[in-house]
């Protein structure tokens, strides 16, 4: 843990002196001493994905077995078929049931596309309004980044869309760490430039923890590490054969793409990301545009209460 709340500080040098301000800086610094000491408080997942990611280590485990825990939560249920029925994910029939999801899934990537549901959950509990009202704003982006990572793995290949699709969709889950504890300063929780510098110098710093803690596969941390870390390659000496990292900072960038968000004025073509997924910016951009309809209805499956 240790080391990466260093190479994070090495990695963005210039984050810490656009912090301005006595109170963000002790923010700041009691953020990193909890994290360094083990005393920070992680998000735990819902009942439902807790009781499915149980159930999913066990080897003979049945469908059936899931299909009844998953129907303790008739919300989660619903929003995992309108997910496995969008265009994006669906095959020649029609999902009708949680058992059906399981058989088309497969018990491991259903777990981690139930924990990644389970997320909106999380986000959308009692708090306070500015709270809500950003942490809404976090689960559009996600749903957005999740999409658009799906579609754009589809088109440069070597990346399991479903598995792209979860790590777009839990890339920013940092966020929800910096943005609850941010709530117990509520005058520096009242001033949004502050809030939007402490959640960039933070989210990747706290969010793989939180994925390592639900078994996410390492892939999916490593994209929470990672996506804004544009200059960067894999790490020396790494033998990294997976490209779910670069397809969720491109896709990242897409999402972030016209808004005042620093990323939105990035100049693509300077991005590692694109050549290593021999991707030309443009030919990224047409990939968006001809997969539209399929990304606007997984959004929207997605991003269903």
């Amino acid at each position: 843990m240790e080391e990466r709340v260093a190479h994070r500080a090495e990695a963005d040098p210039g984050e810490a002196g656009r912090v301005a301000g006595a109170a963000e800086r002790a923010f700041l610094a009691a953020f990193l001493e909890d994290l360094e000491g083990n005393r920070l408080r992680l998000p735990s997942l819902p009942e439902v994905a807790l009781r499915v990611r149980r159930l999913a280590a066990d080897p003979a485990v049945t469908a059936r077995r899931i299909a009844q825990a998953l129907r303790a939560d008739p919300a989660l249920t619903a929003r995992l078929l309108r997910v496995v029925n969008s265009a994006a994910l669906r095959g020649r029939r029609p999902i009708e049931d949680p058992q059906q999801a399981v058989a088309r899934l497969g018990v491991e990537r259903l777990r981690q596309m139930v924990a990644a549901l389970a997320v909106h959950q999380l986000l959308h509990g009692r708090r306070a309004r500015r709270t809500r009202d950003r942490l809404a704003a976090l689960w559009r982006h996600s749903t957005r980044v999740g999409a658009l990572s799906h579609v754009l793995a589809h088109r440069v290949g070597g990346v399991e869309p479903e598995l792209a699709l979860l790590a777009g969709l839990v890339h920013d889950i940092g966020a929800l760490v910096v943005l609850e504890r941010l709530e117990d300063c509520p005058d520096l929780a009242g001033d949004p430039e502050a809030v939007g510098r402490l959640v960039r110098r933070l989210h990747t710093v706290v969010g793989p923890l939180v994925l390592e803690a639900w078994a996410f596969p390492q892939p999916v941390v490593e994209a929470a590490a990672r996506h804004e870390r544009l200059w960067e390659g894999p790490e020396a000496g790494e033998a990294r054969t997976d490209r779910v990292v670069d397809v969720v900072t491109v896709a990242n960038l897409h999402a972030h793409l016209g808004s005042p968000h620093p990323l939105g004025a990035v100049p693509w073509d300077r991005v590692p990301a694109f050549a290593r997924l021999d991707l030309a910016p443009e030919d990224s951009v047409a990939a968006v545009r001809e997969a539209r309809q399929e990304l606007l209805e997984l959004e929207r499956a997605l991003a269903a209460g």
